[in-house]
């Protein structure tokens, strides 16, 4: 019994999409997992709660809510994450995991982060991503630590940080002053060898 699929559905098939939309509703990854027939779709479609496929449902007529190029930016992402291997697929589903884990308060706080973060100038983004691979690489403890003078740092009022700031300065250009010093220099009245 062949019946027309709904546009919902035949949006579905692109395996991306459904993985996104099934996230979002809360349901688990294997329904997501690349389908390739007509029949395995309808199938994985019948095995959805209705309170699932509801879910499904509003997700989608509020993607149709989206104006045009918004919905582009989606499907060429969703392109995207098809393309993906499965470990880079495992830890998008991950990080989503873990984001679905925070409270409003800490969601909106992320999200107010990334918004910066693709304001900052190309070069500093470039440098913060080599500050946390440098992070990625430092031991267990050694990760606490920074992050516990972290929590310390902002504890501090921006007087004292800026106090802080100014110090290391002084303190750095006199460590590179130290280091351009020669050595041995001669003794007094001694002549160069040429």
């Amino acid at each position: 019994m062949s019946r027309k699929r709904s546009t919902l559905e035949q949006f579905l098939a692109v395996p991306a999409v459904a993985y996104l939309f099934c996230a979002v509703a809360g349901i688990g990854p294997g329904f997501a997992v690349a389908q390739t027939t007509d029949q395995s779709q309808q199938e994985e479609w019948n095995k959805l709660t209705p309170e699932q496929k509801e879910s499904l449902r509003k997700q989608y007529r509020a993607f149709k809510q989206l104006p045009p190029e918004q919905q582009e930016v989606i499907r060429r992402q969703m392109e995207q994450f098809r393309q993906l291997g499965p470990q880079e697929k495992a830890l998008i589903r991950e990080n989503y995991s873990a984001f679905q884990k925070l409270s409003p308060a800490e969601r909106r706080a992320l999200n107010q982060n990334f918004q910066r973060w693709k304001t900052l100038p190309p070069e500093r983004q470039a440098q913060l991503r080599q500050n946390y691979q440098r992070f990625l690489k430092l031991s267990p403890q050694q990760r606490q630590r920074l992050l516990a003078n972290y929590q310390q740092w902002l504890q501090k009022t921006p007087e004292e940080r800026e106090r802080i700031r100014q110090q290391r300065i002084a303190q750095r250009q006199m460590q590179n002053a130290q280091k351009a010093r020669p050595k041995n220099p001669p003794p007094k009245g001694a002549k160069e060898k040429k």
